[in-house]
């Protein structure tokens, strides 16, 4: 296996050389290219785009900087009634500037399709312009099709409980492994949406497999959840 990557390292260097391109440059074919700008979404942090949608919720997407120097996307929603700090008290946010993501799909939790690698869902900038420019549109053409079918899909409440429940349902967990826990984000949109039984399942649920490792104590989050629920009723 060794043997076979440093052959595949050699072959790229001999065809595209070993320049390290800007991440500027990067950033700059991405625009060019995704041109988010174009359907409503906004720069709001360096590699962030955010574009508001029904519901305050914010959709999001992001050119995602790994530490091998890699990059690849992510893309999801910001949710106003999700808190992102629960203790001493609890933070929100729900304004376009100050979005984040809750609910997301990412690289490290797709499956590919068939006769797709994932190599293909990531850009690498050491190889000069021409080979960052070649993987991020081969890049583009795998993931562009499915980040605009999840904005599609997901844009209101009742849509983000359908995706939430969605991710907690997946046979291989991988979605699990996300902050915040997609079961939290279930609890939080159920009880948004008054939904009393689904946020109360859905926070046993997060409870039972988190424990101690959990956000908040169970009856902080508990009282979170009756606290939306009631201003929602």
């Amino acid at each position: 296996m060794d043997d076979d990557l440093g052959a595949a390292y050699r072959e790229r260097v001999a065809r595209y050389g070993a320049e390290q391109v800007p991440v500027a440059r990067l950033r700059e074919h991405f625009d060019r290219v995704a041109a988010l700008t174009r359907v409503g979404f906004e720069p709001i942090k360096p590699d962030l785009y955010a574009r508001s949608v029904q519901d305050g919720i914010v959709q999001l997407a992001k050119l995602l900087s790994y530490k091998d120097g890699t990059y690849s996307l992510q893309w999801g929603v910001s949710l106003p009634w999700m808190p992102h700090q629960f203790q001493p008290k609890p933070k929100w946010h729900r304004t376009l500037k100050s979005a984040r993501m809750d609910l997301f799909e990412w690289p490290v939790t797709l499956a590919p399709t068939p006769g797709e690698s994932p190599n293909e869902w990531h850009v690498r900038l050491s190889h000069g312009p021409e080979h960052m420019a070649l993987t991020f549109d081969a890049m583009w053409r795998r993931l562009g099709p499915r980040m605009n079918a999840f904005f599609e899909r997901v844009s209101d409440g009742n849509a983000v409980l359908a995706a939430a429940q969605s991710q907690c349902a997946d046979r291989d967990e991988s979605f699990l492994c996300h902050s915040p826990d997609p079961r939290l984000v279930l609890a939080f949109t159920a009880a948004h949406l008054a939904d009393s039984v689904t946020a109360a399942q859905a926070l046993d649920h997060y409870w039972n497999e988190r424990g101690e490792y959990a956000n908040a104590p169970k009856e902080v989050i508990a009282a979170l959840l009756n606290d939306l629920q009631r201003a929602t009723d």
